[in-house]
């Protein structure tokens, strides 16, 4: 979202936002919830899932992001595409709400650390490779 705001302005990261709500809302059932918390971050929060039905709830979430198309201004033949890169938390697994979120984040770092995308959820592996307190960025 922050890219397509800074190379194409901001209408057309409203148009891709636009075209998401749709998406996310299919995505959660009724006591689910999603919100946005920053420019391009969004946290949704599932309740009564298993870690495996959080992963492919994310896959399914994810593919149909990265199939959203997005058309660029002056450019009808040219679309521009989304992707999205997941850090999952357990709750089971988190003592507070801010470890929920930490956590959640030090996965995103993780699966972003090089470049990547895709879809990771938070281990003690990952969290005793964090050297630092992880804070996040507010945009």
């Amino acid at each position: 979202m922050r890219d397509l705001n800074e190379s194409h302005g901001a209408a057309i990261a409203e148009k891709a936002l636009k075209k998401l709500a749709p998406v996310f809302r299919k995505s959660v059932k009724k006591n689910d919830f999603v919100a946005r918390i920053g420019t391009d971050e969004f946290a949704f929060i599932f309740h009564d899932v298993s870690t495996d039905n959080a992963e492919a709830i994310a896959q399914r979430i994810r593919a149909c992001v990265e199939a959203v198309q997005i058309t660029l201004p002056n450019r009808t033949f040219t679309s521009k595409t989304l992707s999205l890169s997941t850090g999952i938390a357990m709750a089971l697994i988190a003592s507070s709400s801010t470890d929920l979120i930490t956590q959640a984040e030090l996965a995103l770092h993780a699966v972003r650390a090089g470049g990547n995308r895709g879809v990771l959820v938070f281990s003690a592996a990952i969290g005793s490779r964090a050297t630092k307190t992880y804070t996040r960025h507010i945009a």
